[in-house]
């Protein structure tokens, strides 16, 4: 049986899509409001901006020597 949401609560798929979408479009716009790039390009180097972050955090923990007895 399913469960009923209150009627003045939005579900989270329907809020946050809107707001990613509105985010990369901001993205794709300069200061004078100019756009750019597509949002396609935007979520594109977002996703690889956060990939080189987590690779070269990565390589760093491999690289440091963990004091707190966590195996990265």
């Amino acid at each position: 049986m399913k469960t009923r949401r209150p009627p003045e609560t939005i579900p989270l798929t329907l809020w946050l899509k809107p707001r990613v979408l509105e985010g990369l479009a901001l993205a794709c716009k300069d200061q004078q409001g100019n756009i750019f790039c597509t949002v396609q390009d935007a979520a594109a180097d977002i996703l690889m901006d956060a990939a080189e972050t987590y690779l070269r955090d990565a390589e760093q923990a491999k690289e440091e020597p963990a004091d707190d007895g966590i195996p990265f």
